[in-house]
């Protein structure tokens, strides 16, 4: 494979900290024509067309590329696409790709290479939900999916040695491809693992030496020269990364170290590491490649993770890729509930622990489930299919259980009952012992801006003001004449008659405020009724955005932050760039900037489109309005959540 040109972004000294601060902005030090590099993100594969070996020959069968079997219902934004290769497979790999706002370099980060190192793969999970103001990023959480549900290092021998054509005629092989076809899109390589003990260039002891790996980043020679000849300073730019990171841990034995593994040299003791990621992206694709590992010795997961995110916002700094909102959490994982369809009925919900009764024979498939983790989460029908059973159809002819866990972790389960007195008749949704009501809801459908989800009795779905809901049939027990009543709207305007499905509800302009629940809040309750009677109820807030800051850049000078309700007082400028919308709750969007002088009487400079963050908002013209004084009001929908004043004035203190 050719060797690609390398352009490094700029060295800048700067760790992204992972809360929620205004970022500071520079100008992007990316040369152009790393635009040409930035990952395909039109909705087409930039990926060649590749097969599946099955490890015996024969003919080769296609590998399909889609989402769709995951949440038909989510339609990524323009910035970001996800691929699935090997769908429905023990071997599913999901690939993220996150276009920033303005060109720059292009980030690989591969976690889960190993199974068995949970602090790269969930450190690597953190950043497929990024979003980024300037630079790519191509994210690939877990490369290596049957490996770490077997909390093992390798399912078929180590995916790490499978690079530039090592071969075992097995699945890893074809893994390793697609992996090097996304290293051909990009302009730097992170690999992300948990090492034995702590690296040490001299013996300090038993779990501190220059055999282990554990608190080092991996670099496989000191430099190298591309195609173009331009020399490539691993070593410095790793040093640098490595400098900034071990200032913010302040346990000296935790600090990271550089290990040079000198894989080219022909007498290294790491020759091994000819078949890595990183050598072969250094070597056949001509861009950096660095490993990071973190130890194995330290036991809490999640420090190991926090170190992980600490070095690759180091890189990140240093190849001037800039974050909007970071985040880190880890949650302990928790599964909601299952959604069951029995011999290819209605789905019914089934909560964590508890079970469902069905005939002997009865085909079920899994087609939900709800936990508080998205990525990573498997289930397993105990005795049936493989690891991962979601979608799939099994019969069931005895008892059993269903277990779900994300990545290692187990989270919850649900017992399937195999039950004779059932056999000929259609399995009812399982209900509290004693129930005695004609109807039973087990979760009421709702579309929030068209995106269907199941909402459980006494369950709250939070919204944002503004925003579109539609009540369809909810999942029940075959019951006629019931109705779903939405408590505050009305449904058919002619006669109110309690029935709410089908019927569009606008949160802002729809809703009688005096049917909420609360007087400080606007909290409104979903009924199922029957002749008066209420059988089930669920409830929907509503959450009213506001804006926190506002990011202005006047002219050339520095970024500003304004709050809700400020007013900044500017000298002569031609041009003012609105940067950055920062709202609470963080994701609000889209938003719009209107912008009039308040001094003018009639036709006001509405600025009601869609807003391209860090676009001229003014067009570089001479500003509006009267008396210097002018609004920017940031709305949601046309709904204003916020307003900031600027007052401009000239060179001798007087107003324009």
């Amino acid at each position: 494979m050719k060797r690609r040109r390398l352009i490094f972004g700029s060295l800048v000294p700067v760790v992204v900290v992972l809360l929620p601060v205004i970022l500071a902005v520079s100008g992007s030090n990316s040369p152009a024509d790393d635009v040409s590099r930035a990952p395909n993100l039109s909705g087409e594969s930039a990926l060649t067309p590749l097969t599946t070996m099955g490890g015996g020959g024969g003919v080769p069968t296609p590998v399909t590329v889609s989402s769709e079997r995951f949440d038909p219902d989510t339609v990524d934004g323009p910035g970001r696409t996800h691929r699935i290769y090997f769908p429905n497979t023990d071997h599913e790999l999901h690939i993220y790709h996150i276009l920033g706002r303005e060109p720059g370099t292009t980030m690989l980060i591969i976690g889960g290479i190993h199974g068995n190192e949970p602090g790269g793969y969930l450190a690597a999970d953190l950043y497929a939900d990024l979003s980024l103001r300037r630079g790519n990023l191509i994210v690939v959480p877990r490369a290596n999916i049957q490996a770490i549900h077997q909390n093992a290092r390798g399912n078929e021998g180590d995916l790490n040695r499978r690079f530039g054509g090592y071969d075992n005629g097995h699945i890893d092989r074809e893994i390793a491809i697609i992996l090097e076809e996304l290293m051909a899109q990009a302009d730097v390589l992170l690999n992300l693992h948990d090492g034995s003990g702590f690296y040490s260039p001299v013996e300090e002891g038993p779990r501190r030496n220059p055999r282990l790996w554990g608190q080092s980043v991996i670099i496989d020679t000191e430099s190298f020269t591309t195609s173009d000849g331009k020399r490539c300073d691993l070593l410095g730019t790793a040093g640098e990364a490595v400098r900034l990171v071990n200032h913010l841990i302040t346990d000296a034995g935790h600090h990271f170290r550089i290990k040079n593994t000198l894989t080219f040299d022909e007498n290294s003791s790491h020759r091994e590491q000819r078949g890595s990621a990183t050598f072969y992206a250094v070597s056949e694709v001509g861009i950096p490649g660095f490993g990071v590992e973190t130890s194995q010795d330290i036991m809490l997961e999640s420090q190991r993770v926090r170190y992980q995110v600490l070095v690759i916002n180091a890189f990140m700094e240093a190849f001037d890729i800039v974050p909007d909102h970071p985040r880190f959490a880890l949650e302990t994982p928790v599964l909601g509930y299952l959604a069951v369809s029995i011999d290819g009925g209605p789905s019914l919900i089934v909560e964590n622990g508890g079970s469902l009764n069905l005939a002997p024979g009865s085909t079920i498939e899994i087609t939900h489930i709800e936990a508080n983790y998205e990525r990573g989460i498997l289930v397993d029908i105990e005795g049936e299919g493989g690891f991962n059973d979601l979608g799939l159809a099994f019969r069931i002819e005895r008892d059993t259980r269903v277990t779900v866990s994300k990545d290692k972790y187990p989270c919850g389960s649900v017992l399937l009952i195999a039950d004779p007195s059932l056999t000929g008749i259609p399995a009812p949704a399982t209900r509290p012992a004693g129930e005695s009501s004609p109807i039973v809801i087990e979760a009421f459908r709702i579309a929030q801006e068209g995106r269907w989800t199941w909402l459980q009795p006494d369950e709250t779905l939070k919204v944002l003001w503004g925003d579109e809901l539609l009540l369809d049939d909810p999942l029940a027990a075959p019951t006629e004449g019931f109705k779903i009543n939405f408590r505050g709207f009305v449904g058919n305007q002619r006669r109110n008659d309690g029935e709410d499905r089908g019927y569009p509800i606008n949160t802002a302009h729809d809703l009688l405020q005096r049917f909420s629940l609360s007087p400080d809040s606007e909290r409104y309750e979903i009924r199922a009724e029957l002749n008066g009677i209420i059988f089930a109820r669920s409830f929907v807030e509503i959450v009213i955005p506001r804006l926190e800051y506002v990011l202005i850049q006047p002219g050339y000078g520095p970024l500003l932050a304004l709050a809700e309700g400020d007013t900044l007082n500017l000298g002569s400028t031609s041009s003012l760039k609105v940067i950055e919308l920062v709202t609470l709750p963080r994701e609000s969007g889209p938003l719009t900037v209107d912008w009039r002088g308040s001094g003018e009487t009639g036709g006001s400079r509405d600025r009601e489109s869609e807003l391209q963050l860090g676009d001229d908002l003014l067009k570089d013209r001479p500003l509006p309005g009267g008396g210097g004084l002018h609004e920017i009001t940031v709305r949601r929908k046309g709904l204003p959540i916020g307003t900031v004043l600027v007052r401009f004035s000239g060179p001798d203190g007087g107003q324009r």
